[in-house]
């Protein structure tokens, strides 16, 4: 009888037609600051810091420690234990083996004692290795 449409009905018009609003978030880039001022990554996600390295090989040591954060330790346990447990387990290692914890040390937590470790066992298996080796000079 002559009354409006109410809020659910539809009149047959097309009246509220929806613009879509601009992506701002495609024309602005992000730019985050840490306190000392340098530009750090942004919630988006981006890295700011790919290519600052003075050599292509520092970039690749980069790229492998934000890789080696995420995989996992290559000995089950290996964040918990201590400097004696791993000087206990050190000696049934093989040289791959303590390559890869002292890539992985390197790239994580970085401490001292355990660097020292590992490089001392590291260079020990190495000897060996060439040692026992059938290339090489026997006297």
């Amino acid at each position: 009888m002559g009354a409006e449409p109410g809020p659910g009905e539809d009149s047959g018009a097309a009246t509220d037609a929806v613009e879509p609003e601009p992506d701002t978030a495609t024309d602005t880039a992000a730019e985050a600051t840490d306190e000392g001022g340098t530009p750090v990554a942004a919630a988006t996600g981006v890295r700011t810091d790919v290519g600052d390295a003075d050599t292509a090989e520092e970039d690749a040591a980069g790229g492998e420690g934000a890789a080696g954060e995420a995989a996992a330790a290559p000995i089950d346990g290996y964040d918990s234990f201590t400097i004696a447990q791993l000087r206990g387990r050190l000696r049934g290692y093989q040289l791959a083996t303590v390559a890869d914890l002292l890539a992985y040390e390197e790239a994580t937590r970085a401490r001292a004692p355990f660097l020292t470790m590992l490089r001392n066992r590291l260079e020990k298996l190495e000897q060996q290795a060439a040692d026992s080796s059938p290339l090489q000079p026997r006297g």
